[in-house]
């Protein structure tokens, strides 16, 4: 091996000043969604996963920051969650059918300006309901393949990941075989892909996390990305959001808001931040 091509070995003074690569894959920032990287976005039923999930392919259509997120930085406001650019997304969606997910995409595109509506008609694809799309079948992967090589997609949806195999989910050596087949569809065509999933069942020990997933633990082993929803008023449409990142630094805990007229799941607050003016607000109260 040549030395230009040798790796090497860093002696810690030089690693804090060594020459950094520029980060050029990253689909959403902060680590949340890199090139050819798997995010799960997971919750108990009825928990936005599907509504959530067409926010996130919007923003990364239009390029904006995702949700709309914004923080403060020394009391200047910031957006979080920034999209460099536009992606090209395809929703493969196997619950509700074409009519029903064009009623719930429709005011996503009407709330947009028109030279964004553009971005959404060029960049979006949607293909529902066909359950002859099986990862863990030799034809059914073959027909995924098929799609996606001629929409040529930079992120694929799959909604939910139940509809897309008849494996037992408890088995992990069945759910491994079923994550390779994505892990060679993702190689094949160079995708990252987002996947709704529902969280298991409650039990004595409450688990948290990837580990609150449904299924086999190599479902979880294969995520880059978690998305943890909690929904905590049903009535506000509100919904608690945690995002665990393999690479890149913990990221606080948020709210998110359904809007009924875009359909939308749009930033409300941190959760750090509400519990401070919640604890601020009963402390006046007191006094």
């Amino acid at each position: 091996m040549s030395d230009a091509n040798r790796v090497k070995t860093f002696p810690f003074h030089e690693l804090l000043n060594h020459p950094r690569h520029a980060d050029t894959n990253s689909l959403i920032e902060e680590g949340i969604l890199k090139n050819n990287a798997l995010m799960i976005v997971g919750g108990p039923p009825k928990s936005y996963k599907s509504f959530v999930s067409n926010t996130i392919a919007v923003d990364l259509i239009v390029g904006r920051n995702l949700f709309t997120a914004i923080r403060s930085d020394h009391g200047r406001h910031c957006l979080a969650f920034n999209i460099p650019k536009p992606q090209r997304v395809l929703i493969f969606e196997q619950e509700i059918g074409e009519d029903d997910l064009e009623d719930r995409l429709k005011p996503l595109y009407e709330s947009l300006l028109p030279d964004k509506q553009k971005f959404m008609r060029d960049n979006l694809f949607t293909h529902s309901l066909d359950h002859s799309m099986q990862l863990d079948n030799s034809d059914g992967l073959k027909l995924i393949d098929e799609v996606i090589g001629d929409i040529k997609p930079t992120v694929t949806i799959f909604d939910p990941l139940i509809e897309f195999h008849t494996s037992d989910e408890n088995s992990p050596t069945a759910m491994a075989k079923v994550m390779r087949c994505l892990d060679w569809l993702r190689e094949r065509h160079k995708f990252a892909t987002i996947m709704d999933h529902h969280a298991g069942k409650e039990t004595q020990i409450r688990k948290t996390g990837g580990d609150a997933l449904r299924g086999a633990s190599s479902i979880y082993g294969k995520l880059d990305t978690y998305l943890a929803l909690k929904p905590v008023n049903r009535n506000a449409s509100l919904i608690e959001a945690e995002f665990t990142v393999r690479r890149g630094k913990p990221i606080c805990p948020f709210y998110l808001q359904l809007n009924p007229l875009t359909m939308r799941a749009d930033f409300k607050d941190w959760k750090s931040r509400s519990s401070q003016e919640r604890t601020k607000n009963a402390e006046v109260a007191i006094m």
